[in-house]
């Protein structure tokens, strides 16, 4: 299934909204059910997706990148991303996705926080950080070094209206 994902994803033109979500729950995208999948990166095809308005990127432990590609999903406002441990960048080249307001993370590696940092378009940012422990269960090695990242992170972000950072009280505290 993910093959025919893969492939046909990019016709999906009319699609407003994509919710792509892994581990224990089934993928989904509009009605259609797709089997689970471990996914390294998205297709560069959804950069085809035009029409899409929100991406939800749920719980793909074995994702390491998102494509360039995405710079052409020209009405992209709401970027959800969760529990993507092993996601520690965002592309390069949506520091010119126009259109991309808000940027939701939830458990997310503080790595990836570089490269927001250079999407001036944005103007909501939604940090749902990891408690003690980590989404894949490994003790975390320091909170404090991720609030000195995030902190370090937003004084670079002037173009903000509003900001949140929560300790791990979950997925829907920033919705």
């Amino acid at each position: 299934m993910m093959t025919e994902l893969t492939k046909s994803i990019g016709s999906l033109r009319s699609l407003t909204e994509l919710h792509l979500a892994g581990g224990k729950r089934q993928m989904c995208m509009a009605d259609t059910e797709f089997a689970n999948g471990r996914l390294r990166a998205l297709p560069p095809a959804i950069g085809n997706l035009a029409a899409v308005r929100t991406l939800t990127v749920e719980g793909f432990g074995d994702l390491k990148t998102l494509p360039d590609s995405m710079v052409k999903m020209t009405s992209l406002r709401t970027l959800y991303i969760a529990r993507c441990p092993n996601l520690d960048r965002l592309p390069a080249s949506l520091k010119r996705a126009q259109a991309l307001r808000t940027l939701h993370l939830y458990e997310f590696h503080t790595d990836i926080l570089k490269t927001v940092e250079a999407i001036t378009s944005l103007r909501v940012l939604c940090l749902t950080m990891p408690g003690e422990w980590t989404c894949d269960y490994r003790r975390r090695e320091s909170p404090q070094a991720d609030a000195d990242v995030v902190l370090g992170c937003v004084r670079r972000m002037p173009h903000l209206t509003r900001l949140i950072v929560d300790w791990n009280s979950g997925w829907n505290s920033c919705k």
